[in-house]
This record gives C-alpha cells, structure tokens and sequence, in this order.
C-alpha cells in the first residue's frame, strides 16, 4: 500500500496532484476503469446499467401484478480506513504514481466484491455496477430478508478481501407497494449519490 504521509522525492515522474484528506479518492477514482459494452461492467463483469434496469422493469412489473416485495441494496466501496484519521495535511502533493497504486487497489477490490455479491445472490436476483465505485443488488425481499442478504453480502466481500483498504457502506431501499419504478429509482439514486454530512 502507497504512504501517504511523503513523496519519494527521487522520483522522476512530474507529481501534479494535490491531495486534501477525505477527498483523495475522488481523485483516485477519476482513473478507475468504468465502461460498459451494454451488456456487462468492463472491469466486473457484472450487468450493465441499462441490463439492470430493464430486469428491474420486468420486475417491477411482475411485482405489481402479484404483488411481492422488492429491495434494492447499494453497496458504496468508500474512501481507504487510512484517510478516516488523516496522515496528511491539506496541499500534500501525493504522487502519479501513488495515485496509480490506489487505483489498481481500489479496481482489485471492486473486482473482488463484484464476486462476492455474484456469490451470493439467489435465482432472480440480480446486481450492476451502477457507479464508479459502488453495486446496486435488486433482492426479491421484504425489508427484514434484505437486512439478512446485506449482512451475508458484507461477509462474503470480506473473505474475498481480507486486507481490506476500503469501507463499504451499505444502504437498503424498500420499494413501497405500487410505486412506480421511476420514483424509486430516483430515490435510491438520490440516496446513493448524497453527500455524507460531515
């Protein structure tokens, strides 16, 4: 894992990117592999997002003709523990090449729980990377059931990744009977997306 606390100073790389705590890894993320073919993740393999919404349609569908549950878990891959007590002081220069070595961790441990959830997904359900640095999982469960899921998912990624560099924070979206699917997805996108208050 890169120090983040000096520059190695014999490098000849040019060094262009300054680093304030909490918001490195916006900066890190802005290289991390994130294309799509329409049908799967470049990176995962997991769906494409216009794939999930289309499952997500048809099972919105079905859900309201007899009704059943559905949720939709977010799995977020967040900024390293390391940065929770930061090493640096605001305008330290962090390294091309530093920034290289959390990317490659950062698209390992993506991978990494894109195999977890896959794992651990029953028939009929299904899952899409959905942003940069985070799933989106549609469970065929009521609230309670999707609680369980969340808690095996959060397991699983952590036996695939056992040093773990980044936190995962997981949200849980119940779809309330006979809301429309585009109102919910609003919802979970607006949650998805919110900034953390500080």
């Amino acid at each position: 894992m890169p120090n983040f606390d000096e520059v190695n100073s014999s490098s000849k790389l040019q060094v262009n990117h300054f680093i304030e705590p909490r918001n490195w890894s916006d900066s890190a993320k802005a290289g991390l592999e994130f294309a799509n073919n329409g049908i799967s993740d470049s990176l995962t393999g997991s769906n494409a997002p216009s794939v999930f919404i289309q499952n997500l349609r048809r099972a919105v569908s079905i859900a309201n003709r007899k009704p059943e549950p559905l949720t939709i878990v977010t799995i977020k891959f967040c900024e390293p523990v390391a940065t929770k007590k930061p090493r640096t002081v605001p305008g330290k220069i962090v390294a091309e090449t530093q920034l290289l070595n959390i990317r490659s961790e950062m698209e390992r441990e993506l991978l990494a729980g894109a195999r977890a959830i896959s794992k651990s997904l029953r028939g009929g359900d299904f899952f899409s990377r959905m942003a940069v640095a985070g799933f989106w999982i549609c469970l065929h469960s009521d609230l309670a059931s999707a609680e369980i899921a969340a808690r095996r998912f959060m397991a699983e990624v952590q036996v695939e990744i056992p040093n773990q560099i980044l936190t995962l924070e997981v949200q849980l979206f119940s779809r309330p009977e006979l809301t429309t699917m585009g109102s919910w997805v609003s919802e979970v996108d607006e949650g998805y997306f919110k900034k953390p208050t500080k």
